[in-house]
Formats: structure tokens, sequence, C-alpha cells
């Protein structure tokens, strides 16, 4: 897996402050801060570059996580551990729609599929008692195998449950978006 860092991604999808408010819970909230990561699997250079995202461009669905750090008061995880975690879960997505044929390999001969962007930020929980901010980060996953939209929609599902329940957080929040624009935030726990 290759990691470049960049402070202008130049992609189809919302990466700013984001936060929601679900019924009986606390408002959860986070703010990006930092280079973005591109996170790509075997591809050449080129492709990792503006050829792969002048791609993405065509692709319109995207779906962010935002995903704290911390286990209660402590610590637990780091950007490096997410990446790998989000890297291999959706690798096995990738190559399951492709097996299965409701997504459409790239032409250029790279795993671009597989490929996102992190980033890492401050993600908060608040409630009326108290605030608990801590690091965390951001992921966008853009449909750039085009993938059919329900499938992709279940597998966005499917990886915030693992992370939520993987990294032990009690929520993770994922926006579905469509063209950069927000279509619906959903909160996903482990507990």
């Amino acid at each position: 897996m290759a990691i470049q860092q960049a402070y202008n991604p130049g992609i189809p999808a919302d990466m700013r402050k984001c936060s929601v408010r679900v019924s009986g819970l606390p408002m959860q909230w986070f703010i990006p801060e930092g280079p973005f990561i591109y996170a790509t699997a075997s591809n050449p250079p080129e492709v990792t570059s503006k050829s792969a995202l002048s791609r993405t461009h065509r692709a319109t669905q995207a779906a962010r996580f935002a995903i704290g750090f911390n286990v209660g008061i402590k610590q637990k995880w780091t950007m490096p551990k997410i990446i790998r975690l989000v890297h291999r879960i959706r690798r096995e997505q990738v190559k399951r729609a492709f097996d299965e044929g409701y997504a459409v390999e790239p032409g250029h001969g790279g795993d671009i599929g597989a490929s996102f962007i992190a980033q890492k930020g401050l993600w908060q929980t608040v409630d009326r008692r108290k605030d608990y901010p801590e690091n965390g980060a951001q992921v966008v996953i853009i449909n750039n195998i085009s993938e059919k939209h329900r499938e992709f929609r279940q597998d966005m599902e499917y990886l915030a449950e693992t992370l939520a329940t993987e990294l032990e957080q009690d929520a993770v929040l994922v926006e579905h978006q469509s063209r950069g624009v927000v279509i619906e935030t959903v909160l996903y726990g482990s507990r």
C-alpha cells in the first residue's frame, strides 16, 4: 500500500467540518486538521496523482467516515491502524464487486477501487454534562469503480459497523454523499 500526503485532494466529496445529532444521543462532530493522506493499493504514481483524481470526478457517490481514536478516555488507535483496517476491508469489498460483476474494473491496470483519502482531526462527543475531545480521523471513499448504488451503500454500512466494532467505538459518523453533497448522515455504533 502506498501513502502520499497533499493539502488539496481535488475530489468530488465534502471534507469540511461535519456534525450530527441523533434523538436521544449526544451531538457528534469532526473538525479536519492537517494534510490529506492518499492510501492506495499498488497504483503506479501517475495513477495516484492527477489522472486518478480526474477519473473520480465522473463517480458521484462517496461516503465519509469520522471516527475517534479513543476507547473510553484513553487513546488506543492511530492513523496508520485506521488506514490499514479500512484498506483491508475495502480491498475485500472491491474484489467481491469485481468478481460478482456489480462494479467495473479500472482500465488503467491499477487497484484504485481500494484507494481512499484520510485526514487527522478532532472528534468530539458533546452532551449536556461534558465535552469529550479526542484525536480522530476522517476517511473518504469515492465510488470510483462504478459500483452499483445499492451495493456501494451496503459496503459502506458494513465498513462503518466493522470500524465501530473492531475499534471499540460508541459511534462512527457516516455521511453518504452524491456529487459532493451530503444526502444522509448516520451514526453507527458498537454498543
